[in-house]
């Protein structure tokens, strides 16, 4: 109930006491009561305001820790990210340096297999030469 009924009833009530020509003692009890009900509603506004102000309180502790708990993820989820972009770069440093090694022993097999073709062409070309040097000596 709000303080407005509580005090109009309480008004309502002395005049209707008065236009009654109740007894001083009636008056009295009549003031007593309607002192009683303001005090009743004032505790009433006061314990009210409290809940409200703990209700408050409350809801912002809880969005304090709401806000926390976000931060933390986000530093969590930075975390994440950074750890994956680092073993992404080991392993592309990693495959890079397989294909280095790849290309490195493809370069060898290469130059081998050119030094191979040389040396039986030079030796072709030798037997060859030496065929002919017999074919015009003999």
């Amino acid at each position: 109930m709000n303080k407005q009924a509580i005090f109009g009833t309480a008004l309502a009530m002395l005049l209707a006491v008065g236009v009654t020509g109740c007894s001083k003692e009636d008056m009295e009890e009549a003031k007593s009561s309607v002192k009683e009900a303001g005090e009743t509603v004032s505790e009433k506004t006061k314990e009210l305001a409290d809940d409200a102000g703990d209700a408050m309180s409350d809801a912002a502790d809880a969005t304090k820790d709401a806000w926390e708990d976000t931060k933390k993820a986000a530093g969590d989820m930075a975390d994440d990210a950074a750890d994956a972009t680092e073993e992404a770069w080991d392993k592309t440093k990693e495959m890079a340096d397989d294909a280095a090694d790849a290309t490195e022993e493809a370069w060898d097999d290469t130059k081998d297999a050119a030094e191979d073709a040389m040396d039986a062409t030079e030796k072709a070309a030798d037997d060859a030469a030496k065929k002919m040097d017999e074919a015009v000596n003999n």
